[in-house]
């Protein structure tokens, strides 16, 4: 996931992805990694800003089971 690509596409603005960090939205690094797919699901998205990013992956889950792997997620 690469932050400046996120505020390029209008994603995210940078003021948005600091104060998430700053707020604690993100229990670990790799979280980051899957931020875009978060982003890009209106209803995970809003569970972030209004919760945190496990939330986000709950919600995101529900439709994609796959958003809470493990692994490296590729996103495109």
């Amino acid at each position: 996931m690469n932050v400046a690509r996120l505020v390029k596409e209008g994603k995210a603005s940078l003021m948005d992805f600091c104060d998430w960090v700053g707020e604690g939205k993100f229990r670990r690094g790799e979280d980051i990694l899957k931020l875009s797919m978060v982003l890009k699901d209106e209803q995970a998205r809003q569970a972030l800003i209004d919760d945190n990013f496990q939330t986000a992956l709950d919600q995101l889950e529900q439709k994609n089971p796959a958003a809470k792997s493990t692994g490296c997620v590729k996103n495109t």
